[in-house]
């Protein structure tokens, strides 16, 4: 609402008072009817402030800012030149007022949109305060099960706490362990400073060894540099050895074919004289043996190992020996074979060339016994003796012919003999 008010120069002082009682007159009426505006907008804002606290609060101040306007109205009502400045701030507060108005109903809207949006929220809270009533029957059932569960654990609870009295009692056994401990530990420093002294004392002794050891180290170096000429020097002579060995095996086989070729001549001198069937029989099988003995290609080894064995060659002229020593039947013996011919020479050369290669023969030095030195009974076989020695005829059983030459200690075997 607009108010012009002009007010001349000519005019009375009574006059202007009456246009500016007029004026006031006028801005009471508008001030009644925006009282009336006011109390309109502020029934609906205090239906919205029951449920908004916040627009009672704006409101209010509305209210105190109205009351400070009708004061100010009041004092200006003496005054003209008070009054005009009151009526301009009258106005301008108007408008503000008005603009609070259209604020507050722009408002009131939100305010009524946002309590439909609570009340949307209130139904979620209803619908969640349901839920969670259904979680709290839940909980009181865990409750009741924590609570079992809670007597359980009192229970387990008194029985920890004896052994806790008992782990008590033990602390204070292991405190006392613990100071005897303390003891020997202080104990072991003293002994541990006395041996990082002793270790000072090696560690200076293995260092003097460490230069000690470099030393032996470079002496070892060449001491193997000798061990290698050494052993190249070892194996040539090795070499050299294993060639002389076998010249001399070889020359030692020669000399053995050479004395048992003796001997196969004095066989065959032998079998040349007069001799009756059965000795011609017996001295030709040892012959040809000995015959096809030294056409055998073989070593000095092989000669020792097959000359004493069982029933060979070797045996019969070993008996053919001993009978010439004994009583029995030394004179009984053919001429060629008697002790003292070619053929004992013959045989003792064999014997000393055997001894020379390891092979000792051992010749009964008795006559005729049932008990002969180096010599047991062989039950196996059937003597020759009494085709020989027709004339000899033994008292009582007697071994008189050996099977199994006696060589190096071992037992050799003789043949028995009773009439």
């Amino acid at each position: 609402m607009n108010i012009n008010i002009t007010i001349s120069s000519d005019s009375s002082e009574s006059r202007s008072i009456h246009l500016l009682t007029e004026v006031v007159e006028c801005l009471q009426l508008e001030k009644i009817e925006l009282n009336e505006k006011y109390l309109s907008l502020n029934s609906k804002k205090n239906n919205v402030e029951i449920q908004l606290a916040e627009q009672v609060e704006k409101c209010q101040l509305l209210e105190a800012e109205k009351k400070e306007l009708e004061e100010k109205l009041a004092e200006q009502q003496g005054k003209y030149q008070t009054l005009e400045a009151e009526k301009k701030d009258f106005e301008s507060k108007l408008t503000e007022q008005e603009g609070i108005c259209q604020k507050l109903e722009t408002e009131n809207k939100e305010l009524e949109e946002k309590l439909a949006e609570q009340q949307g929220k209130y139904q979620t809270l209803e619908a969640e305060k349901k839920d969670f009533e259904g979680k709290l029957t839940e909980q009181e059932g865990m409750c009741q099960k924590l609570e079992t569960e809670n007597k359980e654990l009192e229970e387990k609870f008194a029985e920890q706490q004896g052994k806790y009295q008992t782990l008590e009692a033990e602390k204070k056994d292991f405190e006392g362990k613990l100071t005897e401990q303390e003891g020997m530990c202080q104990k072991l420093e003293t002994e541990n400073k006395e041996l990082e002294e002793k270790f000072a004392e090696q560690q200076g002794k293995y260092q003097t060894l460490e230069a000690e050891k470099k030393d032996i180290e470079s002496k070892l170096t060449e001491q193997e540099g000798i061990c290698q000429k050494l052993d190249a020097d070892k194996v040539s002579v090795e070499r050299s050895y294993a060639e002389l060995q076998k010249q001399q095996d070889e020359a030692q086989t020669r000399r053995l074919i050479e004395a048992i070729k003796s001997l196969s001549q004095m066989l065959q001198y032998s079998l040349g004289t007069s001799l009756s069937p059965k000795w011609l029989e017996y001295l030709g099988g040892i012959k040809s043996d000995i015959d096809k003995f030294i056409t055998e290609e073989q070593t000095i080894s092989d000669i020792t190992l097959k000359i004493v064995s069982k029933n060979g060659w070797l045996a019969k002229l070993t008996s053919i020996r001993w009978w010439s020593k004994a009583i029995s039947v030394k004179n009984d013996l053919p001429t060629s074979l008697q002790d003292g011919s070619g053929f004992h020479v013959s045989f003792c050369n064999l014997q000393h060339l055997l001894k020379e290669n390891g092979v000792d023969i051992l010749i009964p030095t008795c006559d005729f016994s049932s008990n002969i030195d180096n010599y047991k009974v062989d039950y196996d076989e059937v003597t020759i003796i009494k085709d020989l020695f027709p004339a000899y005829i033994p008292k009582s059983y007697v071994l008189c012919e050996i099977n199994y030459v006696s060589f190096n200690g071992n037992m050799g075997k003789c043949i028995g003999y009773k009439s």
